[in-house]
């Protein structure tokens, strides 16, 4: 009989026949059960717990639950981010009631939860959970391009048929891709008193831009200078932490990554400029997302790319000459949460929550 139960290190051998049975039957994994458990870990305001499924045979699945301090229209709550749920029903019919298992296991482990990331919101599991009542749908994805000639060279969209390939090669090296793109990219939006410096650590000054942006959302991971740390260590080498003023006094921030891509199946071997996540004033938002973007610039990434839920800083990144494209990027409320937050489109997840800084 399948249970579901707290992963540790008397599982490990099980776990890595897992992997090894997936990976066999040559299941694309995006991830797999971890080898060492992180369920031993120590626990600060973000902790984190690796549950699988298992029988007297072995270990059939598993879901890490990470749970975050949060606001939920207005107040503090505790919220579960669910990730890298996996069943070995999807190559073996006799566990297929894995996945149900695991999601009805989390629902009542933690009614308020969230999904991201999956591909698609017509991905397998994605259809799984809006079947059990789950609100699914697609974060928006906005970029900059930089660098006009390599972006078309280099992005797999815009190769995927022989006439795409052409219209883009041609139209980098007669420069109407770099001419169309700055009239699209037009900025609408100015600086006048805003400022941008690179900051090391989080401090202080991050629970004064939280307090002016907490308000705004009817749903988010607590952003405050004792949660962030926790969210993006300042140890990450990846990070690109910059802070916005306005007057010298804070006004904002973004929490970026400059990954240099090989092979990837959306971006080629572009260098990829992705803004994670950013809080701000209302009134600072369009100005944080030019100064994040323009700091990406000048470290010479080819495009800066965000995804974004609220309304207001969709708008903000658009007032910034960010252009709208095709997301791939899910966000999946659980029933209870979904009906608590009100407004939704005052949500505030982005590419910083859950796993899905995982292919950046």
């Amino acid at each position: 009989m399948l249970r579901i139960v707290a992963l540790t290190s008397e599982h490990l051998e099980a776990v890595r026949h897992f992997n090894e049975r997936m990976r066999h039957a040559g299941h694309p994994l995006a991830f797999e059960l971890p080898e060492g458990s992180r369920a031993e870990a120590g626990r600060g305001l973000i902790s984190s717990t690796d549950y699988i499924v298992a029988d007297e045979s072995g270990v059939h699945g598993g879901i890490l639950a990470v749970d975050h301090p949060a606001v939920l229209s207005g107040q503090d709550v505790p919220v579960t981010n669910y990730q890298s749920p996996l069943s070995e029903g999807i190559i073996e019919p006799r566990y297929r009631s894995a996945g149900m298992l695991l999601l009805r296991f989390a629902e009542r482990r933690s009614p308020l939860a969230y999904m991201v990331g999956m591909g698609s919101d017509s991905s397998p599991l994605a259809r799984l959970l809006k079947a059990a009542g789950w609100s699914v749908g697609l974060s928006r994805f906005q970029f900059r391009v930089h660098r006009p000639r390599r972006f078309l060279s280099e992005l797999r969209l815009a190769h995927s048929s022989r006439f795409r390939s052409m219209v883009s090669s041609a139209a980098g090296w007669t420069g109407a891709a770099s001419a169309g793109l700055a009239i699209l990219q037009r900025r609408r939006s100015g600086l006048a008193g805003f400022s941008a410096q690179i900051e090391k650590e989080w401090g202080d000054w991050a629970d004064v831009i939280w307090k002016q942006f907490r308000e705004r959302c009817s749903f988010a991971i607590r952003r405050d200078a004792a949660v962030l740390p926790e969210l993006f260590p300042a140890s990450d080498s990846r990070l690109v932490m910059v802070r916005i003023d306005h007057h010298s006094r804070p006004a904002g921030w973004a929490a970026c990554f400059d990954s240099p891509m090989r092979n990837h199946p959306h971006f080629g071997d572009l260098r990829v400029g992705s803004i994670l996540d950013c809080v701000a004033a209302p009134e600072a938002m369009a100005a944080t997302a030019i100064l994040a973007d323009t700091e990406l610039a000048r470290r010479g990434v080819d495009v800066v790319i965000t995804n974004q839920t609220h309304r207001l800083w969709c708008d903000g990144f658009s007032a910034a000459g960010f252009l709208a494209g095709p997301s791939n990027y899910v966000v999946a409320l659980s029933p209870a949460l979904a009906a608590r937050c009100g407004d939704r489109d005052s949500i505030h997840v982005t590419r910083g929550d859950g796993d899905g800084r995982i292919h950046l």
